[in-house]
């Protein structure tokens, strides 16, 4: 039960700092002070104990407090858009990514300002750059325009969750002056780095694309960009991303064949313990020190320490310690979710799984009842966090975990074996990898017949953290040996949180009361620089105006996706594009690999853009229906009218430039019984001058003002045409164009029209049932 009691103080702790609900200086602390506690409770007496709490209390609250004051002295996004002078130094190899190369480069200067805490910028070198190659442990001084680090631009005001565990703050690209000064490698990396480019090289040149890649991931892991989108995609669907993270087995395996080497020399702890150590911590590096392997190698060392002074080493215990040590040195590693499900899975396979094997025990085999606890509990306790993020469940992840992780463990014990041995007999390694890569095509045999299932991924609205707590609570009361009285306690605890789980917002509630039944629900997509909108019907219809936004190559992932999943969205009725510009269409294909598209709706007007026609030609494959439409042609679904208002229709694809496409977007109007939206994409001034010669006397309620409220000498006349109560802007956050313009701001507040912009409220939602609208919107 104190494993548990300290698993849930754990728990509560990292999902309260990722949601803000307590400060990261607070967070720091506690984790130091329980560091200590740990410490105390597993080797200290009672006497001791108190006089030590003390010391790691204070040292707690100090060390959080520093960490506080060093974090608000500097504020990298600040910068963000601004010319700065950098000195740094690079601490990886430099990578290849999309034809650029990336290094990572830490900051010791910004501006002529000394940086108190580790602040890392990725540069990034194109194709063609003049500036000088890089390498691991070179000095820079770099002059240049420093950008977020999802952006080309300064959209974004902060570093996300992910790129804050990893200290990341922006990037830079080499386009200007920069000077190599110096070189200050360190050795031990040096060394990592050149064992992981032969690793790579031997694998690359024994085992053919893509097989390669995968086995590298096992391996080494951080591959996933050299891994085809459709492997990663099977391999999400199916739920099995996770054999891609070198985690606790590998760490083993290198332990268990450096202690079966060494004692052939040697039998003294110590030397045991160094060398163990040291080829722990080159393997770490070489994996690229993600917080799961991190994780895997202290509790390793813990263990090798325990052995080394004769202690009893309690599993629970290490894992604990080393969250402990990981978020007293980065309190950010719990906005990761690598940390977070690696701490839950660890933690499953420690006290959860011997749990599960306890009900297994009518299956008279114990390695299947071993197979089967080992592959459910980390299932069990990591899916409540994976549908909190994603809403998405793989129904067969279970099944595909149990067939495949045997297979993974033979491939990585094989792959250790075949690497070495590749100095020694190129033939028997050669045969070696053949073997490898025929166990590799068993696993995507396998995942490609589970996910060939049609509803292999269900789709899950899974919003509310108090559900979250309620499955860890039942998890509890179901597998966990707790007394009677506790068992009744939390079972109260879990029925409070269900009820909470499904029962209505409050001030959804009471905005509810007005709109009961027949209601349209209406989304505009917080996507950057770019536009997304999504509409509900009554019924559970789903239409999409535009699928784009910014940064383009993973808008679909970051934004759009999540969000169809969230809301329960299995297929799309429709999905109208207004013009071939990317950051109005640069989703559809991803769209369509997740979501099943029937009609497409565009424009007879189009460039001869061969990235749209590509992804056009590649949804038409996916039997999704092509409309072209134009002034005149209208769709209804479910009492809701779609009319195409602009541009004119030909009677053939009508190729123009590009820069005449924003005045040939498809403008449309929604009509709902009294409600009347009006869409105009991109329509600049003779495009809105045309749309005045078109469009009927009546006014609109609600516009999505177009291309973004970039300048437009002709919306003072389309507001007074339209009279709109509510007009809608789809930005990014401080973005390069300088959208919206201040014109068209100050032409909407003089119609006294209420204003949403996606930069400051959000995602916006209204819902209507055709008479009343109800605004929902971050203020």
């Amino acid at each position: 039960m104190d494993d548990v009691m300290i698993f849930a103080f754990y728990l509560s702790s990292i999902l309260s700092i990722t949601y803000n609900i307590v400060p990261i200086i607070v967070i720091k602390a506690i984790f130091v002070i329980s560091f200590g506690l740990i410490i105390l409770s597993t080797y200290c007496n009672n006497r001791s104990k108190l006089y030590y709490s003390c010391i790691f209390i204070c040292l707690g609250l100090t060390v959080g407090f520093y960490h506080h004051i060093n974090e608000q002295n500097y504020d990298v996004s600040k910068l963000y858009g601004k010319n700065v002078e950098i000195r740094g130094i690079i601490i990886t190899e430099p990578q290849k990514n999309n034809g650029n190369t990336v290094s990572d480069l830490v900051l010791t200067q910004v501006n002529g300002q000394k940086i108190p805490t580790r602040k890392i910028i990725k540069i990034v070198q194109g194709a063609f750059s003049n500036s000088p190659g890089l390498h691991y442990g070179d000095v820079l001084i770099i002059n240049g325009k420093l950008c977020s680090l999802t952006n080309n631009s300064e959209d974004e005001a902060g570093p996300s969750a992910y790129f804050k565990s990893r200290d990341l703050c922006g990037k830079l690209y080499l386009d200007s002056y920069c000077k190599i000064i110096g070189n200050e490698q360190k050795y031990l990396k040096k060394l990592s780095f050149a064992i992981k480019g032969i690793v790579i090289k031997i694998i690359n040149s024994s085992m053919a694309y893509p097989y390669n890649h995968l086995l590298e991931g096992l391996v080494v892991g951080d591959v996933e960009n050299a891994i085809p989108d459709t492997i990663n995609d099977s391999f999400r669907k199916a739920g099995i991303t996770h054999i891609l993270v070198v985690s606790g087995s590998q760490i083993a395996l290198i332990t268990g064949m450096t202690v079966l080497i060494m004692k052939r020399f040697t039998r003294r702890k110590l030397i045991l313990f160094l060398v163990i150590n040291f080829t722990n911590f080159i393997f770490v590096i070489i994996s690229g020190s993600d917080p799961s392997v991190v994780r895997a190698g202290i509790m390793m060392s813990i263990a090798q320490l325990a052995i080394l002074f004769s202690k009893n080493n309690k599993p629970e215990h290490s894992l604990f310690l080393t969250g402990s040590i990981m978020i007293s040195y980065n309190p950010n590693y719990v906005l990761d979710l690598g940390f977070i499900l690696s701490f839950l899975a660890t933690f499953s396979l420690l006290s959860l799984a011997p749990q599960i094997e306890k009900h297994l025990s009518f299956i008279p085999s114990k390695y299947v009842r071993q197979l089967f606890s080992v592959t459910l509990a980390p299932h069990l306790m990591t899916t409540p966090v994976l549908l909190y993020y994603f809403s998405t469940y793989s129904l067969f992840s279970i099944f595909v975990n149990i067939l495949v992780l045997p297979i993974v463990e033979w491939i990585v014990y094989l792959a250790f074996i075949s690497i070495p041995l590749f100095f020694l007999s190129s033939g028997l390694s050669s045969i070696l990898f053949t073997g490898l890569t025929v166990l590799i095509q068993v696993i995507m045999l396998i995942v490609n017949y589970f996910t060939s299932v049609k509803f292999s991924i269900i789709n899950i609205e899974f919003g509310k953290l108090s559900l979250v707590f309620f499955l860890y609570v039942v998890l509890c009361v179901v597998f966990f040996d707790v007394k009677k009285e506790h068992k009744l306690y939390l079972s109260i605890i879990a029925c409070l949180l269900f009820i909470i789980s499904i029962f209505p917002d409050y001030r959804e509630q009471l905005e509810n009361k007005t709109i009961q039944s027949g209601s349209l629900s209406f989304y505009v997509l917080d996507v950057g620089n770019g536009l997304c909108t999504y509409l509900r019907t009554p019924s559970g219809r789903s239409i999409l105006f535009d699928c784009g936004g910014n940064p383009e190559k993973y808008v679909a992932k970051s934004s759009i996706l999540p969000f169809l999943q969230k809301h329960g969205v299995n297929g799309l009725d429709y999905v109208v594009i207004s013009h071939a510009h990317a950051d109005h269409y640069c989703a559809i294909n991803s769209i369509e690999k997740n979501i099943h598209i029937k009609n497409l709706i565009l424009s007879t007007f189009q460039s001869k853009d061969e990235v749209f026609e590509k992804s056009i030609s590649d949804v038409r494959k996916d039997n999704v229906k092509v409309i072209r439409v134009g002034k005149g042609d209208s769709v209804t679904i479910d009492g809701i009218l779609i009319k195409f208002l602009a541009p004119a229709k030909t009677n053939f694809i009508t190729y123009v430039e590009d820069d005449a496409l924003n005045n040939l977007s498809l403008v449309v109007g929604i009509y709902y019984k009294e409600t009347e939206i009006l869409f105009t994409g991109d329509v600049e001034e003779d495009g809105v001058m045309k749309l005045l010669e078109w469009l009927p006397l009546a006014s609109m309620d609600i516009i999505i003002v177009p291309h973004h409220g970039a300048k437009n000498n002709s919306f003072d006349k389309l507001l007074s045409r339209v009279n709109p109560k509510l007009a809608l802007v789809s930005v990014g956050k401080k973005n390069k164009y300088g959208h919206p313009n201040r014109n068209m701001l100050r032409c909407i507040e003089k119609y006294g029209v209420k204003l949403l912009r996606t930069d400051i409220n959000g995602t916006i939602q209204l819902k209507t049932d055709g008479h009343r609208i109800i605004t929902y919107a971050r203020h």
